[in-house]
């Protein structure tokens, strides 16, 4: 005799019931380990990676993230109205909009101007 596969086992561990591996971020799911990976695949609970950030936030949040959470989502910039990303909304007022009054580069008294 040689070395063969049990299939009376292994059917037997695949009907075993489990907990979703998210179950200390919250899942209440129990069933079946042969159901464990599609659960997984659709678990509000899994951490997937924000495509603005690249943060990794629960499923569950990822809306409410890119909305109101997220460093990068686009805000409208209060002078120029043009989408900025909320991190670099700063940099752009300071060196881009072209919206914004600044003082002469050269140092002179003359009044604020647009960027060029």
């Amino acid at each position: 005799g040689g070395i063969f596969p049990d299939n009376a086992c292994r059917r037997e561990i695949l009907n075993l019931d489990v907990y979703c591996n998210f179950m200390t971020s919250g899942c209440t799911w129990i069933g079946q380990l042969k159901a464990l990976e599609l659960h997984i695949e659709s678990c509000e609970y899994r951490e997937v990676q924000c495509t603005q950030c690249g943060q990794y936030i629960q499923q569950l949040v990822l809306i409410k993230h890119r909305e109101i959470d997220c460093p990068m989502r686009l805000e409208l910039c209060p002078h120029c109205k043009e989408e900025v990303p909320l991190q670099q909304m700063q940099a752009h007022v300071d060196k881009v909009c072209l919206e914004v009054l600044h003082p002469c580069p050269n140092g002179c008294d003359s009044p604020e101007m647009k960027l060029p």
